[in-house]
């Protein structure tokens, strides 16, 4: 499906990293489902989304305030001071000033007596140009004071489009002249279209080794002493990781993961890398594609709960019984039925989560301490929160939607043992593993 503006936004607020966590994960699964999002984002990256990796120097603290002050200066004629609005309109346009003030003032009454509520005036779009100039405020500080000519070009620019044009066409320059000669050389020898594949495949390999430094220096105590860094399921002691992807995650899996994490096993970054893109994109309280549709598709831990123990020795455990020829896809919201009434929650792992107790402990404190004072003083949302409770997926989905709407980022489960681990180190990277180049230069981080 071709995208609109409002998607094409939405990527690129996912690569600048702006999306809290329950808006990442619905881009990214889009962009997995939807070729036309992966191409765009594709585009994206091999336009101006690699260009923020590039060398920058530490800019004058008050570049984007001076920035933004002179686009303000420019657009009321270079005046500080803004002229009254009746100014120039005569007697009848002070008049109808004074009329307006005097309604607003009513307004203002009506609303706290009555408590009426006037429609919001909408924020003023920003200005594109000065959108530009400060998201590469740190760069063009660097070149006003490297080469004053070619900024005052950029600034001149007639357009946020030309701009951003003349910005990227320098900073390709900058790129290129900063290779060594053998890679200027082929550059030379390249024609356009040639050049355009050599510029983006040299702006990956930037970022690929900006992304590796990342990882580094986020793994430098375990590097630098040599210390092995699990990099396969079976490599992660205790148990814990290993029955949870085997039992919650591997199940419900693509072909395509299962093979994206068998081909990643056995090398690092790569398998916990990948271990986490995946996970991630799959919070066990929320339902996926491949939600179970009968009792032996949940995990085994969960089913193991639902079997009652023979009496006699040798017999066969029994299922409780709603639960032995029940199919179908409401399957798992009947599990959770079940499970309340028999007492068999929490199933572990924030798994089919219906209410506060079935929650893990950051889930909880996000509930009480974010989400219920964000709500509290909206009683529609409130109550909706409420009447979802003891229900699936109604209860998670619930949590998802008020939290997007609120603006707040819920740390659903997605792999146990997070802090031992620290899954979130990986998140949001793209790199490969390098063997042992790391340890070998013996940089500083």
């Amino acid at each position: 499906m071709p995208l609109n503006e409002d998607d094409k936004a939405e990527l690129v607020a996912y690569l600048d990293g702006e999306l809290d966590e329950s808006a990442t994960q619905a881009v990214e699964a889009k962009i997995a489902a939807d070729p036309d999002a992966s191409a765009e984002l594709d585009a994206l990256k091999q336009t101006w989304g690699m260009l923020d990796y590039l060398p920058k120097s530490s800019p004058s603290p008050n570049f984007t305030n001076r920035t933004m002050e002179r686009l303000t200066l420019e657009k009321v004629g270079g005046s500080k001071t803004m002229p009254m609005p009746w100014q120039g309109l005569g007697w009848l346009g002070a008049l109808g000033w004074s009329m307006a003030v005097v309604s607003a003032l009513g307004v203002g009454y009506l609303t706290m007596a009555y408590g009426f509520k006037p429609t919001p005036i909408p924020e003023p779009l920003p200005d594109p140009d000065a959108v530009v100039l400060a998201q590469h405020a740190d760069w063009l500080e660097q070149l006003r004071q490297r080469e004053p000519q070619a900024f005052q070009a950029i600034k001149s620019a007639p357009s946020a489009s030309a701009k951003l044009t003349l910005i990227n066409e320098r900073r390709d320059f900058e790129l290129i002249a900063a290779q060594p000669p053998s890679v200027r050389d082929q550059w030379d020898k390249l024609g356009r279209e040639g050049k355009v594949q050599f510029l983006a495949k040299l702006r990956a390999e930037e970022r690929e080794k900006h992304e590796q430094w990342v990882l580094a220096k986020r793994f430098w105590k375990e590097l630098e002493g040599k210390k092995e860094i699990p990099c396969r399921r079976a490599d992660y002691p205790g148990g814990k990781v290993k029955d949870y992807v085997e039992n919650y995650l591997m199940p419900y899996l693509s072909a395509e993961e299962k093979t994206q994490l068998t081909n990643a096993e056995g090398r690092w970054p790569d398998y916990p890398r990948t271990l986490v893109e995946i996970a991630s994109k799959r919070p066990s309280a929320l339902p996926t594609p491949n939600t179970p549709r009968e009792f032996a598709l949940l995990p085994m831990p969960v089913q193991q709960r639902f079997k009652i123990e023979p009496k006699k020795p040798g017999g066969k455990p029994k299922l409780i019984k709603p639960l032995d020829n029940f199919k179908g896809p409401n399957f798992a919201s009947h599990v959770v039925e079940i499970g309340l009434s028999t007492n068999k929650l929490p199933f572990g792992h924030e798994y089919l989560a219906c209410n506060t107790n079935t929650l893990l402990v950051p889930m909880r404190e996000f509930v009480d301490d974010k989400l219920m004072p964000a709500v509290k003083d909206h009683p529609a949302d409130l109550r909706r929160f409420t009447d979802s409770e003891g229900k699936w997926p109604d209860y998670p989905l619930t949590i998802q939607e008020l939290a997007k709407k609120y603006k707040l980022d819920p740390p659903w489960h997605y792999l146990p043992e997070p802090e031992r681990w620290r899954w979130d180190a990986y998140r949001n990277l793209n790199c490969k593993s390098w063997g042992s180049e790391v340890a070998k230069e013996k940089k500083a981080p």
